[in-house]
C-alpha cells in the first residue's frame, strides 16, 4: 500500500526565539524556504542536494542529511504525530502530555526514546514533526578542496578529523570524486563502457574551469561571527599544509560573482586520444 501525504502542506507552528518550525510531510524544502523569507525570520533550514521540490520529513524519515551544523536532520527532530496501523495516534516525548510546553525544544520524554522506530521502517506513518532551524549567523563561507588523486582523499580526511571532533569545522563534510561528479551531470555512459557495472579507469572527469559547488572532494560551511571565520580558515590551511589538496574559500561577494554567470553545462564527448578506450570529459562551458 502507497500513501501520498504530498497534499499535506502545512506548516503548522513557528518559533523564532526558539528556532523551530512544525511541518507536515507534504512540505518542501522550497515552501520552508520561501516562508522563512515571508515571515522574516532570523533562521536558516539545512537544506539537501535532492532539489527544492524534497519533502522535508520524508527525507528525515530515511535519515537523510544535508549541509550545514544541523545536517544530520534526525537529530534535529522534537516531537513526532504519528499514525499507527490501528488508527492510534502517538505523540512521541512530550507530546503525549496535553499541558506540555517543551516538546519541540526538548526531544526525550519519559521513558523510551521512540522516534526512531519510524524512521525506514512501516510502523507508523508520520504527519508532522517539529524541526530546529539554525539561527542565521553574521557570516557564512564555503570551503572547497580539490586533490589531483583519488589516493589524495585519505590525508585530507586524516587533516581534517580533528578539526571536526574539535568543534572548528561543525558542518557537515561531503567528500566525493570524479565518479560522483560525473553521476551528478549524467546517467552512466554505457555507449562508452558496455557490459560492465562500475565506471573503468579509462574513464576519468576533466574539468578545465570546476563549477565550485561540485567539483570539489570535499565541502563544507563555515559558520559564525568574522573573527571565527578567520580561526577556522588559518586552521583548514595549517591542516592541509602537509597534503595535496588544493583549497579555496567562498564569501558572499564570490558566490553574489559567480550567480551572475551562465549555469555549467556537462557535455559528453569521445577522445580520439584515448582509442580504442573511450575517454568520458566533462567540460564547463560559460
Amino acid at each position: 500500500m502507497i500513501v501520498d501525504l504530498s497534499g499535506m502542506q502545512r506548516i503548522l507552528e513557528s518559533s523564532a526565539d526558539l528556532a523551530y518550525v512544525v511541518v507536515e510531510p507534504g512540505v518542501t524544502q522550497a515552501q520552508l524556504s520561501e516562508y522563512l523569507i515571508s515571515q522574516n525570520l532570523p533562521l536558516w533550514m539545512d537544506s539537501t542536494g535532492a532539489g527544492p521540490d524534497t519533502s522535508l520529513v520524508g527525507n528525515i524519515m530515511e535519515r537523510g542529511f544535508g549541509h550545514s551544523p544541523y545536517g544530520n536532520r534526525f537529530q534535529s527532530v522534537s516531537g513526532m504525530r504519528i499514525v499507527l496501523a490501528n488508527g492510534d495516534v502517538l505523540n512521541t516525548g512530550f507530546g503525549h502530555f496535553p499541558t506540555a510546553v517543551n516538546q519541540r525544544v526538548f526531544p526525550y520524554g519519559v521513558g523510551p526514546l521512540l522516534d526512531g522506530l519510524f524512521t525506514q521502517s512501516n510502523l507508523g506513518i508520520v504527519t508532522s514533526l517539529g524541526l530546529w532551524l539554525m539561527p542565521k549567523t553574521p557570516a557564512i563561507n564555503h570551503f572547497l578542496c580539490m586533490v589531483p588523486e583519488h589516493e589524495d582523499i585519505g590525508p585530507v580526511v586524516d587533516a581534517l578529523r580533528p578539526l571536526r571532533l574539535g568543534g572548528v569545522l561543525r558542518s557537515i563534510l561531503h567528500i566525493g570524486n570524479d565518479l560522483r561528479v560525473i553521476s551528478g551531470g549524467m546517467t552512466f555512459p554505457h555507449q562508452l563502457a558496455p557490459g560492465v557495472s562500475r565506471l573503468p579507469d579509462s574513464c576519468a572527469c576533466n574539468c578545465g574551469r570546476p563549477s565550485a559547488s561540485a567539483h570539489g572532494p570535499c565541502q563544507v560551511a563555515l559558520y559564525g561571527a568574522g573573527p571565527q571565520l578567520a580561526y577556522a580558515r588559518s586552521a583548514v590551511r595549517a591542516a592541509l599544509a602537509r597534503t595535496r589538496a588544493r583549497v579555496q574559500f567562498l564569501d558572499e561577494r564570490k558566490l553574489a560573482g559567480a550567480r551572475r554567470r551562465p549555469a555549467c553545462s556537462v557535455t559528453l564527448r569521445r577522445d580520439a586520444s584515448c582509442a580504442p578506450r573511450s575517454r568520458l570529459a566533462v567540460r564547463c562551458s560559460r
